[in-house]
């Protein structure tokens, strides 16, 4: 029933992050054709440094809240999947998902114009979703033997590494414990810190960089 409207290039489909969905409905055997627009793709064209969810999207945009998933299936132990929610809370669901969706399409429309970007929408991105698709959808082939081999190559030299540092702060600890380098650096070996958090002082990869021009570790 619902293929010939899917498969119809003439019937265009807006949606959120339709690159997911199109690889969904292939692998159920539907041919999804027509795409026009999705509203995940604008917002990343007019909010580059934003996040693109739905959920944060609608309430930035539209002032409403979605219905968080964990309504529906719970959360720990105790989550289902969405085949067992009861069909009648799906649908609510799902057509609110629908709703956002649609209105968010006329809104971003007319930003994108008006910032000059409906051309790199039309011409770039919504045909990098059926590209980007099939890529997936394929794969690529790989060389598994070379790859052991360099699995095995990184991991002896980082052990070498690992042990190099630990023997420059004097004892052993957990290089991947952000809290634990920055008590080796910062109280063990008392080098001068960069910069600071809520969670103490910074380990990154700026803080780093500037450290070793003060110690070889």
């Amino acid at each position: 029933a619902l293929n010939p409207l899917l498969s119809d290039p003439a019937l265009p489909k807006t949606g959120q992050n339709l690159k997911y969905d199109l690889k969904v409905l292939r692998r159920a055997g539907f041919d999804l054709q027509g795409i026009a627009f999705d509203t995940l793709l604008a917002s990343g064209l007019l909010e580059p440094g934003e996040r693109h969810g739905l959920k944060g999207l609608t309430e930035r945009y539209l002032g409403e809240r979605q219905t968080p998933i964990e309504e529906l299936i719970g959360s720990g132990q105790k989550q289902i999947t969405m085949a067992d929610v009861p069909i009648a809370a799906a649908t609510d669901y799902a057509c609110q998902d629908a709703d956002f969706t649609i209105r968010l399409t006329g809104r971003f429309r007319r930003e994108l114009e008006e910032r000059g970007l409906d051309g790199v929408m039309r011409d770039f991105e919504l045909p990098l979703i059926e590209i980007l698709t099939d890529m997936e959808m394929e794969g690529i082939g790989l060389d598994a033997p070379y790859l052991d081999r360099l699995k095995a190559e990184m991991a002896g030299e980082l052990a070498k590494l690992t042990a190099r540092i630990q023997e420059l702060a004097g004892g052993e600890f957990n290089l991947n414990s952000t809290r634990q380098v920055a008590h080796t650096l910062f109280e063990t070996l008392g080098l001068k810190p960069v910069k600071t958090r809520k969670t103490g002082f910074s380990t990154d990869l700026e803080t780093l960089q500037a450290l070793a021009e003060q110690h070889e570790l």
